[in-house]
């Protein structure tokens, strides 16, 4: 037998950006790339659970990217809009219901990339079915007097896999993706380091204050 080759990677620690969105995008995409045609059957829940939870990861870090915009034009002076951190809730469509409001708080326009996550989230949520953990378990509902319920997909059919890792990655890409500065994720940081900015230039708040405001609202994603 030949020696076993090891795989260590490293996680956590100051330099390490955690990019989960990404990291389930590349999940989902590499799981695709690399299964048989026969072997995918075998894989089709682990996919659809990455390429589900990637979609889920993406609303929230635009709500969460909401939230430190408004703490940011707080810190400036304005009136705080009331935005709150994301909900732990894994409900795609009451997620992003809850982002567009906030959105709409902050008269942030991103309609365009909206829609495509709304159009994405909606194959998803029919898919589950009311359930989010359709993807998880065999099991969506309780066992009544010892008996089992009817598994997580009663009725066959039949889910295109590439569709909607094409989707995904154009979501990823026009929503999410921090090297790109056309990113609602990104002018979202963009514009609430600005305010953060102008606020200590104009003697709003002191250095201090403006690097716990950083620290806490992640206001430089790529260093």
């Amino acid at each position: 037998m030949g020696t076993q080759q090891q795989k260590i990677v490293g996680l956590g620690g100051q330099d390490w950006p955690p990019l989960f969105a990404h990291f389930y995008l590349t999940a989902a995409r590499t799981l695709i790339a690399a299964s048989a045609e026969k072997a995918l059957p075998d894989v089709a829940l682990p996919v659809l659970y990455t390429q589900r939870h990637c979609l889920e990861l993406v609303v929230k870090d635009l709500i969460l990217g909401c939230f430190h915009l408004d703490e940011a034009q707080t810190v400036a002076g304005k009136q705080p809009a009331g935005v709150q951190p994301p909900r732990h809730t894994h409900d795609l469509l009451r997620l992003l219901e809850g982002l567009c409001k906030d959105l709409a708080r902050l008269n942030f326009h991103v309609s365009d990339e909206l829609s495509a996550i709304d159009s994405l989230a909606k194959q998803f949520a029919d898919l589950e079915d009311e359930s989010p953990e359709r993807f998880r378990y065999a099991y969506v509902e309780e066992f009544k007097n010892g008996k089992a319920p009817p598994t997580g997909f009663p009725e066959a059919r039949s889910v295109d896999l590439g569709k909607l890792q094409r989707e995904l990655e154009q979501v990823f890409s026009t929503c999410a993706d921090v090297e790109s500065g056309a990113s609602p994720w990104r002018r979202l940081y963009d514009k609430a380091g600005c305010l953060v900015a102008g606020a200590l230039n104009e003697g709003l708040i002191s250095l201090d204050q403006e690097k716990a405001v950083a620290t806490r609202c992640r206001l430089d994603p790529l260093s």
